[in-house]
């Protein structure tokens, strides 16, 4: 997997090998890991492995094994009854010897999950998921060791629980530890942006789109109002004056197995930039722009403007309705 090393014939045959109950749990953490670093997805293999995590002693999975399968099951959107079951056993065995990177990566991956997950009173998998991030929560601030890579997750964690109205996830108000995540995240986000501003795939991009009928104005690398993401473009004009998000992404943005589906990472970005834009485009990302992916690029434009200027025309002026979300594979 570290490889990205890619075999549809042996990918079902991998996982499937290993449902068995001799299996122990960092086994199967690790199957889950790297099912989902391949973007490999089926539902019940996953399921079935999470549960083969819980039958197998869940006082004695380390935390890591925890915090990489919520990881990977946040990369592939999964929310199947075993994470829930794994969620409940995180839980009941308690976080007291969880560390910075345990931490912070189990934040992400509820963040991730959480993002597009249904509003209003938290049941379910979702009451379980915020009970595991309230207590990483109050985890997180008793520890020092965080780096500059780990902070930015818990800051995005903290972002999301805010929106929400969760505070009992959200970082302790006024502290160093909340300032120090607040900043690390600022700097990622600088970085990116000034890294985007000079990328030839977005500049591409950009030309390709601003010769779309009803574009009007062009951002390259724009961050958004909350400051925690960087748009590759964005695209305004008459009816959608909130603009047209578009993110490139490479493979993790998508699922192989099944095919040209948003993974968990862009499905999570996706339902995060609807709330500031009229709508998200979410491209794969070509190091080479060839002519029919250009033509790609202004087809999707195109049939995006349309429905966003008739929406427009129809709804009243003070009327604002969530931006829409296209799959651009």
């Amino acid at each position: 997997a570290k490889l990205r090393l890619y075999e549809p014939q042996l990918m079902r045959r991998a996982a499937t090998s290993l449902l068995t109950p001799k299996s122990n749990a960092q086994d199967t953490s690790n199957a889950i890991w790297a099912l989902s670093t391949l973007g490999w997805y089926d539902r019940d293999v996953y399921d079935q492995l999470l549960q083969l995590q819980v039958v197998s002693r869940p006082d004695k999975v380390v935390p890591q094994a925890f915090s990489n399968a919520f990881l990977a099951c946040a990369q592939v959107n999964h929310t199947g009854p075993g994470l829930q079951q794994l969620l409940e056993a995180a839980v009941a065995t308690g976080i007291s010897d969880w560390k910075e990177q345990d931490c912070s990566n189990a934040m992400y991956a509820w963040a991730t999950a959480r993002a597009d997950s249904p509003a209003g009173p938290a049941t379910g998998i979702w009451a379980a998921y915020d009970e595991l991030a309230g207590l990483l929560a109050a985890q997180s601030a008793a520890l020092r060791g965080f780096t500059a890579l780990q902070y930015p997750q818990l800051w995005t964690a903290h972002v999301t629980a805010q929106s929400r109205g969760l505070s009992g996830i959200c970082l302790p108000a006024a502290a160093a530890f909340t300032a120090a995540a607040e900043k690390s995240n600022g700097v990622k986000v600088h970085r990116t942006a000034q890294v985007l501003g000079s990328d030839a795939s977005v500049a591409g991009l950009a030309k390709a789109a601003i010769t779309c009928a009803g574009v009007a104005q062009i951002a390259r690398a724009e961050v958004t109002p909350d400051k925690m993401k960087v748009v590759d473009v964005v695209l305004r004009g008459p009816g959608f004056t909130r603009g047209i998000a578009v993110i490139l992404y490479g493979q993790p943005g998508w699922m192989r197995h099944p095919s040209g589906q948003l993974s968990g990472l862009t499905i999570a970005a996706g339902a995060q930039l609807r709330s500031f834009y009229d709508a998200v485009i979410i491209l794969p990302r070509h190091a080479n722009a060839t002519a029919s992916y250009l033509t790609h690029i202004t087809q999707l434009v195109a049939a995006t403007v349309q429905p966003l200027q008739q929406r427009a025309a129809a709804a009243g002026p003070s009327e604002q309705q969530p931006g829409l979300v296209v799959n651009g594979w």
